[in-house]
């Protein structure tokens, strides 16, 4: 995949206007000389690899892209029979920087016969190599790269490559093409010092979102407070330290006890309500021994109904059974299976109400009441120590969980009649603009729905997302912003936000027409989904915009001349 782009360029050469200065006052920039236009190759003094290398007339280009790489090349026009030089400035794509300390090599090949050349390339410095092919003859030869990237090797091959002679060369010499209206100037050095990266407008599907204010809420499963189930004395329970801040906790852990003092309302209340419990309990005891005893009878006639089923089949099968018989003891089966579910469902019930009459192993000792933890998650803060007096009621630890949340959206009133019943989207943290997160709806949670209410004083409606957050991403009672999901729009050009430079209310992007040129577009934006925007008007699908640095490449065009279009190597 990649997209050439071959011109020669004519622009003259300036130093850095004032504005640029300011920019990179500080940094240590490359050398820069002005000239006049210029074949071929010079030595300079201040040019410390002795390579010197200023853009003028007779000097072609070639930019192209693979997902991973970069390739802009300069070299001279091509002819047979002695080394040609191509400077090589190689960029990661993903980044922006140059790619450093690797060994790259090359390969040309003839289209007519098929001759071969191949060898190294030699580093200048980082980001910037050379080689130098010998083509045996004139005609169009093919040129490839290999670089390695990552643990990978990116091929990045230059077609049709003119090597030419005689009349040819003078035909050349002679087809010069000017630069491109408004092109600003950047030279590749300029551009990995900031740095400078672009991605190409594509054909792709854009899901319509609109930015809604959104927060966490506090809820009974993400903050809850221990409170004490009785007046008393604090301590610690039995033998472990006195919980503190920052501890993990489970849900019904016994955080600390709380020891009755005798003869108040609430140690009254409390051993009543012991007896009556106690009371409840057998009772309830009974009731489960018998839903047992009739759970299994029903299990019984089941598994004799079945068998007696079975055999009246195969006597059917055989040709000694009645098709009225089988369909008898189907039914009673059916009869029977139902009964047997009845029963199942009383025991459960007779069981599960005796199991909650139970005090807990350890929630209830002689002379203290157990405080336990009514959520799992971390302790926030503690409101009494050991030893403190406390009142019936009164909070003693709070617990924070945030490894499961609430997301609370608002949607204006005018949008509610659009939405899908269970809405969704992605959500982005404060911090963190154009970073999108999706959003994962835990098994156990209800699915994202639209409360069926108008807020009177907002005229909003909520909006609810149940969200695993397992990295805790997300702060109980933080504010956000929620990206919802509107529409699916298909086959559009679409470049990444971070590309668009508002200027003065009108959208901005700055297009790569080569590596060291660029030129500026206003463009007319469509559809956005918060990371992508479609473009109405202004690029088209292929071409390269810059993602990364923008706003610097803004500033290379406001000295009004081309920056950077003369640069030593």
């Amino acid at each position: 995949m990649f997209c050439p782009i071959v011109f020669k360029t004519t622009v003259s050469s300036v130093l850095f206007s004032a504005l640029f200065a300011v920019l990179f006052a500080g940094c240590s920039l490359p050398h820069q000389e002005v000239s006049e236009h210029n074949h071929g190759h010079e030595e300079s003094a201040d040019d410390e690899h002795g390579h010197g290398h200023d853009h003028g007339e007779g000097m072609e280009s070639v930019s192209l892209w693979t997902d991973e790489l970069e390739l802009f090349t300069e070299f001279p026009l091509l002819v047979p029979g002695e080394p040609q030089e191509f400077l090589l400035h190689l960029t990661l794509v993903k980044t922006g920087l140059p790619v450093q300390d690797v060994p790259v090599t090359f390969i040309a090949k003839s289209h007519d016969d098929g001759a071969e050349v191949s060898g190294t390339g030699e580093p200048v410095r980082s980001g910037i190599y050379t080689i130098a092919p010998v083509f045996a003859k004139g005609g169009e030869w093919s040129l490839g790269l290999e670089v390695p990237v990552g643990e990978g090797i990116a091929t990045i091959i230059m077609d049709d490559l003119d090597v030419c002679d005689g009349e040819d060369k003078h035909e050349h010499e002679h087809g010069e093409e000017a630069a491109p209206a408004n092109a600003i100037g950047f030279t590749k050095e300029q551009q990995w010092m900031v740095p400078v990266a672009t991605v190409s407008a594509e054909l792709g599907t854009i899901v319509e979102r609109r930015k809604l204010p959104a927060f966490v809420p506090d809820t009974p499963d993400t903050r809850n407070v221990a409170a004490t189930p009785v007046s008393g004395l604090t301590l610690a329970q039995n033998d472990t330290a006195f919980p503190k801040i920052g501890d993990v906790v489970a849900e019904g852990q016994v955080l600390a006890r709380v020891t009755i003092e005798t003869m108040t309302a609430e140690s009254l209340a409390h051993n009543a309500n012991l007896q009556g419990i106690q009371s409840l309990q057998l009772e309830l005891t009974a009731r489960a021994i018998e839903a047992s005893g009739n759970a299994a009878q029903a299990r019984a006639l089941v598994g004799q109904y079945a068998t007696a089923l079975g055999r009246a089949e195969a006597l059917l099968e055989a040709g000694a059974g009645s098709q009225r018989e089988v369909d008898t003891l189907r039914g009673t089966l059916a009869e029977a299976q139902a009964a047997l579910k009845a029963a199942e469902q009383a025991a459960a019930q007779a069981q599960q109400a005796l199991k909650e009459t139970q005090p807990e192993s350890d929630a209830i000792q002689t002379g203290s009441v157990a405080v336990m933890a009514p959520i799992s998650g971390r302790i926030t803060r503690v409101f009494a120590g050991p030893g403190t007096r406390v009142a019936y009621g009164d909070p003693l630890f709070e617990i924070v969980n945030a490894a499961q949340v609430l997301i609370e959206a608002r949607a204006p009133e005018s949008l509610a009649a659009t939405l899908a019943l269970t809405p969704s989207g992605v959500f982005e943290i404060p911090g963190s603009p154009g970073e999108l997160h999706e959003i994962v709806v835990p098994d156990n949670a209800p699915a994202p729905w639209i409360l069926p209410e108008v807020d009177k004083d907002t005229r909003t409606v909520p909006i609810l997302f149940h969200a695993a957050n397992p990295d805790e991403a997300l702060r109980v009672g933080m504010s956000l912003n929620l990206w919802l999901d509107i529409n699916r729009v298909e086959g559009i050009v679409r470049i990444p936000n971070t590309a668009v430079v508002d200027e003065h209310g009108i959208s901005t992007v700055y297009v790569m027409l080569e590596g060291e040129t660029f030129q500026k577009r206003n463009i007319r934006l469509g559809i956005t989904d918060g990371t992508y925007s479609e473009v109405l008007e202004g690029v088209r699908a292929g071409e390269r915009v810059v993602s990364q640095g923008a706003y610097t490449v803004r500033l290379a065009s406001l000295s009004g001349s081309s920056l950077g279009s003369a640069h030593v190597h």
